[in-house]
């Protein structure tokens, strides 16, 4: 199945380091709130670098999960990899737990005109 709605995230960051070559490191978390089709609410860990030049270059994230999809109660989890023309939102094999139990899939998320959008193709067992 294939679904899709909006998103708000607050997002803390906490620099880590800035090298000689200024490259930035930074951890974050960040508290989201879905509507639409996926109606939960989130934690994100992130790690990433970037430099002055393009900063948020890079970052691997874990997000949990809770809520609904398309109806369905539980959790699950998000594992994040972006870096340059690479973007890819997995869900953690057997992080599913509820009626969530057994999802598999990815996410997408997208700004468009200012709003965050995520899409959520996934499948359950049976």
């Amino acid at each position: 199945m294939k679904s899709h709605g909006t998103f708000s995230i607050e997002l803390t960051r906490e620099p880590l380091c800035v090298d000689s070559a200024d490259l930035r490191v930074f951890r974050a978390r960040g508290d989201k709130r879905f509507e639409g089709a996926l109606t939960a609410r989130s934690v994100v860990e992130m790690l990433g670098a970037g430099t002055a030049e393009e900063p948020h270059a890079a970052y691997v994230a874990i997000e949990r999960i809770e809520g609904s999809v398309d109806g369905r109660t539980g959790s699950f989890a998000v594992l994040h990899y972006a870096a340059p023309e690479v973007f890819t939102l997995t869900i953690l094999p057997g992080s599913g737990a509820g009626e969530l139990a057994g999802i598999t899939g990815t996410m997408g998320i997208a700004i468009v005109d200012g709003e965050h959008r995520y899409t959520i193709d996934y499948a359950l067992p049976g």
